[in-house]
């Protein structure tokens, strides 16, 4: 029996508002049996009474005479009677008549009784014929749906869809290509007969012509769409329809491509574009007509080759090349070319530095050198950094303008930048400063403790990392990143180290006492005190301040915090060794990988200074180095390996030695050691030489070049209101003074007021416009990060609106979310007119 029939049947006689019910029911196929009725009604007290054509007088007496009290069920096997000749019509009028026919009973479970309904249903029954799908159906449609709302839903439910939407029913077809034979999803549709449905609401949603009846006309129109508004050029006459409503276009395919089926739709653009011949179509084209257009991966490929061509010959555009790398940022598939992205970023501020520092003339003493390389040409060394490890990142086969870039800039680096410096500081030296290394007026590594840590320690608790080979450019990239995501205040400077600057006088120059001395073994005493130990340095610690502690940070970072609590409690002064940098790059084996070492140890140091305040609650936490340090990605050519220094040597490397009766090689500079009340010889290498011996030659330091010699310090202070707090985010408005929308194209231009680093975090922004609650443009996610000027922090985010008709005069609402977060937020809304003429 049909389950579904006793359902309507049960409900029928449990409605509450009548004592009695009779329902009539003409089953002219008399297919069912009285006995299992009665089973399945018996629970409610009804009646079931079969009424033939010979027993209409008794039908009648029982119903109305012999139990006028007992609710009837009464079943008919031959079709309803003409009115003449209806023996039961006065029962009829007063009782209810049952209709079982399976169309009548899936539209009363659908809830929908529109003529036009019962004929889309009959007319595509062996669809309805499931109870399963019908219940899929069901739950697709709203709670007083419309034939519209029925033919969407048994769309959705055929293909599998999540919601009864053409755009998310138009995805889940196509997203299994566009091949219609193998595409199980529209092969539902045939099978069901459902496909005329389809192709008329896909032409509609679309706005594409009659003819359109193919998944391949259909993804290969809004993939024309899509490129026709992102390039700024007339296309070609292809094989693909014109749409009529292109933002509808542009707004579904942006949408596939952030959805789960991405991949999907990235394998059919491939397809559509070596199909029509995109490819070869855009490299005609200029950059500036291509900067919107993110439809092919070509498109990357275009402009990153462009600027790639015009670095090489050094005519990029700094000003225009920026806001247009800038604004991909945003692109579909710029993820997969970020590190080319971003290694052409570098090199275009490479060019700019190249072409002033060439222009800049020689520092005129030893202060004005520290001054210059401390305030502006550390960049060049951050930016050369930084372009290399982000060049050696790009895995793509044929990209040789990248290649040959990153030869041009080794070769400016190792033998123009780096070599200036060497003949500045050479000169420096020679003309008195190797007698006295000092600089006035300049922070000292010998004196660290004595100027950032001891005046502090009768108020605070103060931790302190020394991380091995931590150069100035790499300290300024730490202290940049850490005034952007920490709360307090985060300060960068620079330090005079000691000279020779290798790690054990740079150690122990980062210690408290008074004077240094040199053993003959080359270990380096403070106050007398051996150094060379992490033990022995926790030892001269403690001596100069009650409570002190040193401890190897990998270490500590290792143990649970209620551990760390534990290990710390009670002191005042904690020094910990970080070594990331020195332990690659001083291992000939290891070191072509000394700035992938420097990008580790600049993620690890903030870490470590974000964990340290906010799970250890840290008041000050300070940040140096021991010596900095050379490295060139090139080889060492012969006319910079001097010959090595001999004597009674103590100590030393590829760029210094210390003893006595030392030999001053060609290409060598004898230092005075009397600044640090040292009676024993040093030489260093001159320029950037590099003596003969063992070990790496491309990581070296030990020498004066300020590379090596000028050194980090990063001071994190957090109040006690600050401790634990979470830095604000910038805050964003929007700056347009027309808000009105006349045309499907609406930019929103909108203003980041602060900048970052002004104790700011970024914030993250989904825009989108609304109109009644219902989203009418597609959505764009921002990223708000700048850090120039107010000219500099204007976004333009262009939205598109979907084709229809809008009431003249009608506010929507630009809607900005903030999903900087793990949950999303409203963050700000504002009022836009949409004064938009028919676009019929």
């Amino acid at each position: 029996m049909d389950m579904d029939v006793i359902d309507m049947l049960r409900q029928r006689f449990s409605q509450t508002g009548m004592n009695r019910r009779i329902i009539l029911w003409h089953d002219p196929d008399g297919e069912q049996n009285l006995a299992d009725l009665e089973d399945a009604l018996s629970s409610l007290g009804v009646r079931v009474w079969e009424w033939t054509r010979q027993n209409a007088l008794r039908t009648k007496y029982q119903v109305e005479v012999a139990d006028p009290d007992t609710p009837y069920l009464i079943y008919a096997r031959f079709p309803r009677p003409d009115a003449q000749d209806d023996w039961l019509l006065d029962i009829r009028l007063y009782g209810e008549e049952f209709v079982a026919d399976p169309v009548a009973i899936r539209l009363e479970t659908l809830g929908i009784s529109h003529a036009a309904a019962r004929e889309f249903v009959t007319a595509h029954y062996p669809f309805f014929r499931s109870q399963e799908r019908v219940g899929k159906v069901a739950r697709l449609m709203p709670e007083r749906p419309d034939l519209e709302h029925l033919i969407l839903a048994t769309l959705a439910a055929a293909t599998g869809a999540e919601f009864a939407d053409r755009l998310f029913i138009a995805r889940r077809v196509l997203s299994g290509g566009i091949e219609e034979e193998a595409n199980e999803a529209y092969q539902a549709l045939v099978k069901w007969g459902l496909e005329a449905v389809f192709w008329e609401h896909m032409r509609s949603a679309f706005g594409f012509p009659q003819e359109v009846s193919s998944l391949r006309d259909l993804f290969y129109g809004i993939a024309r769409s899509h490129l026709a508004q992102g390039v700024d050029a007339p296309l070609p006459a292809w094989d693909a329809p014109v749409s009529r409503m292109p933002n509808a276009c542009r707004i579904f395919l942006d949408e596939a491509l952030r959805s789960r089926d991405g991949a999907a739709f990235d394998a059919l653009l491939r397809r559509f574009s070596v199909d029509l011949g995109v490819s070869s179509w855009l490299s005609q084209l200029s950059c500036e007509s291509l900067l919107r257009c993110d439809t092919v991966p070509e498109t990357h490929e275009h402009i990153l080759r462009t600027l790639g061509e015009q670095l090489t010959h050094e005519v990029a555009d700094a000003d225009r090349w920026r806001n247009w790398l800038r604004d991909r940022q945003d692109t579909h598939g710029y993820e997969a070319w970020r590190p080319v992205y971003e290694a052409l970023g570098f090199a275009l501020e490479l060019q700019e530095e190249k072409r002033a520092f060439e222009r800049v003339a020689p520092p005129g003493d030893a202060k004005a050198w520290f001054e210059a390389y401390a305030s502006r040409w550390f960049g060049v060394d951050q930016l050369y950094r930084r372009f290399s490890t982000t060049a050696a990142a790009v895995d793509r086969p044929g990209w040789e303008t990248l290649f040959g870039l990153k030869a041009r800039w080794d070769n400016w680096y190792s033998h123009v930048f780096l070599p200036r410096w060497g003949d500045w500081t050479d000169q420096l030296l020679r003309d008195g400063w190797a007698a006295s290394w000092p600089i006035a007026e300049v922070k000292q590594q010998r004196h660290f403790f004595t100027q950032y840590v001891a005046n502090h320690l009768a108020r605070e608790r103060v931790f302190v990392i020394i991380s091995d080979a931590l150069r100035y450019e790499a300290g300024a990239e730490l202290a940049d990143r850490l005034k952007r995501r920490m709360p307090g205040e985060v300060h960068l400077e620079a330090m005079q180290a000691s000279l020779p600057t290798y790690t054990r006088l740079g150690m122990a120059s980062l210690l408290p006492g008074r004077t240094l001395s040199i053993e003959d073994s080359g270990a380096v005493l403070r106050d007398g005190l051996p150094t060379d130990s992490l033990e022995a340095r926790g030892g001269i610690l403690s001596a100069h301040a009650d409570g002190a502690l040193a401890l190897r940070w990998s270490d500590f970072e290792s143990l649970p915090v209620q551990e760390g609590e534990e290990r710390i409690r009670g002191k005042r002064l904690i020094y910990f060794y970080h070594d990331a940098i020195d332990a690659i790059g001083d291992q000939a084996r290891s070191e072509s990988r000394a700035f992938a070492a420097v990008d580790q140890a600049i993620d690890e140091l903030e870490a470590a200074v974000r964990k340290l305040v906010r799970s250890y609650r840290a008041v000050r936490v300070i940040v140096t180095a021991d010596h900095g340090f050379l490295y060139q990605t090139t080889s060492v050519e012969a006319w910079a390996k001097p010959d090595r220094v001999t004597g009674q040597v103590y100590d030393g490397n590829r760029r210094f030695a210390l003893g006595r009766r030392l030999s001053t090689p060609p290409g060598s500079i004898p230092v005075s050691l009397s600044y640090l009340g040292l009676d024993v010889e040093a030489v260093v290498a001159a320029h950037i030489h590099r003596f003969t011996g063992h070990g790496g030659l491309r990581f070296v330091h030990g020498g004066a070049l300020p590379q090596e010699a000028i050194v980090p310090v990063v001071v994190c202070h957090q109040t006690r209101s600050q401790a634990g707090r979470q830095l604000p985010l910038v805050d964003v408005s929007l700056v347009n003074r027309s808000r009105v929308v006349t045309t499907y194209e609406f930019t929103a231009i909108l203003f980041q007021e602060q900048k970052l680093g002004e104790d700011r975090q970024p914030r993250h922004l989904r825009i989108g416009l609304y109109l009644d609650g219902q989203r009418i443009s597609n959505e764009v996610t921002r990223s708000f990060h700048l850090q120039g000027g107010p000219a500099d922090r204007e976004v333009r985010v262009p939205l598109q609106l979907f084709e229809r008709d809008y009431p003249l005069g009608a506010m929507a609402v630009l809607r900005l979310e903030d999903v900087s977060g793990p949950e999303t937020q409203l963050y700000r809304e504002y009022d836009i007119e949409l004064r938009i003429a028919s676009w019929i």
